[in-house]
């Protein structure tokens, strides 16, 4: 891929004295990814340390929109040779309630974050790859315009690659950007993919084609005609034919009628399918995780998730149960990618292409089907023993403890989005999500949330634009369906709508620090295990009303009998000075 280097578009772009964008577009598979790879690669191992240059990428996959703002930042920072007060008040402020919590507010403040590393630096090449395989290539190109042009007031250059697919509503967003080049690779094709191509496909094949006394040059030929400029078309076809053993078998796949360049892709993978289910009993589950999370996961991550669906111990997270080792790297190939570190890499679906063809198969799962199973499996996950044990903030955040349990973190955050794709929960789901909410183990999760997706304990406000009336709204970490399977369902689904509107606000600014919480009576009684019994919920303090009095606060009017006294429970944030009660909780004579 070294030929874009030659490229007149690319040379301007590398060589402007301005801030400069280029776009490189082409259909599926004719190595976009490949390219940004490489430029990424010579901008940051060249072996002269003077000539390396500041670099910042992101792949774009499954995340969510604040996702490449997120790590542009966290890129930018690494940059930096010294930073100032106020960039570390923002930056921790930005890491440590989380970018969801008001999502308009926090990109704005990312992006002002960003502009003000942005400007200790004279030169960054930031490259974006894979634009239209997120669901919001638009919404993220709107971010990033408001980076493009900004100029701190004194020479700075900003280089941006983007690439992506023909797209007509990214080509109407590109042509707002100033000092923007585009190089089509479709233009290209015969002079320049073909050529990768063959270079990819005789490096490969060479040794097998001459033990095999096959001609190397004619083969290769074959190969580069038959994938019309798909790069991704010759690398299946490639493995197809390394996995050949005689020379009548290498003859027979390279004559098969797979069909040509992108057309012929599902014909490919169709082989490269069997061979993973026959090479490894646990690749669907593995492609399971791969293709319906919703943000990548880590090899830990994986390996963690696997091990407890293979268990059926409900302590399968005991110390001593090690997770499965030495085949995932291997197991889905050419499904799936991995990049990062080689420790613990990250784990995607190698192309969009991947996910259409296994929603396809009638093998595989459904989008619906593959959320519930991935649901459940997360739901299994967090009701496991291990996690009923109570904890502070500081053991959750304990490095140990996530290395031990890495798999916690998603789990916590995800399980319920998973299983909001369930059109008719039965009751068996039900009974699972009931119990888990009224165990120990909710706590955990309520933790993990409040530590690692704050926007959980959030206020959301809509304001009118025709009045000044605005509606108070807080998120729902429940299946949508929960509240609506039944009565149970309804008062567990109000009780916890209850425990998010009364303590969010402590649990925004003291994550993890469940302890603090004094629960009081909010509805059902069985909430996290009975927690509004326990002596934290019941250290009494305050006023006494009249539950006619606590009706009418609430509702508005009520039938209550009047007189009853109850109890309400205050907790003081003192750092603060502000006061957060909890619900009201009757009063028993005694």
């Amino acid at each position: 891929m070294d030929w874009i280097f030659e490229e007149e578009d690319y040379q301007w772009w590398e060589n402007a004295q301005h801030n400069a964008g280029l776009w490189i577009n082409g259909s599926f598979g004719v190595g976009k990814s490949t390219i940004a790879s490489r430029i990424i690669e010579k901008f940051r191992k060249t072996e002269d340390p003077q000539a390396r240059k500041n670099v910042a990428f992101f792949f774009c996959k499954n995340q969510d929109s604040c996702a490449v703002l997120s790590s542009l930042a966290a890129q930018f920072l690494a940059m930096q040779k010294n930073i100032t007060a106020e960039q570390t008040r923002i930056y921790k402020s930005w890491k440590g309630s989380g970018i969801k919590i008001n999502p308009e507010n926090r990109v704005n403040e990312t992006i002002a974050l960003i502009k003000s590393f942005l400007g200790n630096l004279v030169e960054v090449y930031i490259i974006i790859d894979g634009l239209d395989e997120h669901p919001e290539p638009v919404e993220i190109m709107k971010n990033l315009a408001l980076l493009y042009d900004y100029s701190p007031g004194v020479v700075r250059n900003y280089k941006w690659i983007f690439t992506s697919r023909v797209n007509q509503d990214l080509f109407k967003v590109f042509k707002s950007f100033r000092n923007i080049r585009e190089i089509r690779l479709r233009d290209l094709r015969t002079k320049k993919i073909d050529e990768d191509i063959r270079t990819f496909a005789r490096s490969r094949l060479m040794e097998k084609l001459r033990s095999a006394n096959l001609p190397v040059d004619l083969t290769v030929g074959h190969i580069v005609q038959k994938s019309e400029g798909c790069f991704l078309y010759a690398s299946l076809l490639v493995i197809q034919m390394e996995s050949q053993i005689t020379r009548e078998d290498i003859v027979n796949c390279l004559d098969h009628d797979w069909g040509n360049g992108i057309e012929g892709l599902q014909s490919l993978y169709n082989p490269a399918w069997s061979r993973c289910v026959r090479a490894n009993k646990h690749f669907k589950l593995l492609m399971l995780l791969v293709t319906f999370s919703m943000k990548p996961l880590r090899r830990s991550e994986l390996e963690a998730a696997i091990q407890n669906h293979l268990t059926t111990s409900p302590s399968g997270l005991q110390e001593g149960n090690k997770p499965i080792k030495g085949s995932l790297n291997h197991l889905c190939a050419p499904f799936v990618d991995i990049s990062g570190d080689t420790e613990d890499p990250v784990f995607f679906l190698a192309h969009s292409k991947v996910k259409d063809y296994v929603l396809e198969r009638n093998d595989f799962f459904t989008k619906a089907d593959g959320n519930r199973e991935l649901g459940s499996l997360c739901l299994k996950y967090l009701s496991d023993l291990t996690f009923s044990k109570s904890r502070t903030a500081e053991e959750l955040r304990d490095s140990e403890f996530q290395a031990r349990h890495p798999f916690l973190i998603y789990a916590s955050i995800f399980w319920y989005k998973h299983l909001e794709f369930v059109e008719e929960p039965t009751e068996r789901l039900f009974k699972q999500v009931y119990s888990f909410w009224a165990s120990r183990n909710f706590r955990t999760c309520i933790q993990m949330q409040s530590i690692y997706a704050p926007y959980h304990f959030a206020q959301f406000i809509a304001r009118s634009i025709f009045s000044d009336e605005h509606d108070v709204n807080y998120a729902d970490a429940l299946p949508g369906w929960f509240a609506k399977q039944n009565e149970r369902g309804k008062l567990a689904a109000l009780t916890y709508f209850r425990f998010v509107k009364e303590w969010g606000y402590y649990l925004r600014y003291h994550p993890g620090c469940l302890e603090g919480c004094m629960i009081g009576l909010i509805g059902d009684e069985t909430f996290c295990g009975g927690i509004a019994k326990e002596g934290s919920a019941t250290v009494a303090l305050g006023g006494q009303l009249s539950l006619l009095e606590a009706g009418r606060a609430e509702n508005g009017a009520s039938s209550l009998p009047k007189a009853v006294p109850i109890r309400s429970i205050i907790c003081v944030d003192e750092e603060r000075g502000m006061l957060v009660a909890s619900y009201l909780q009757p009063q028993t004579n005694r």
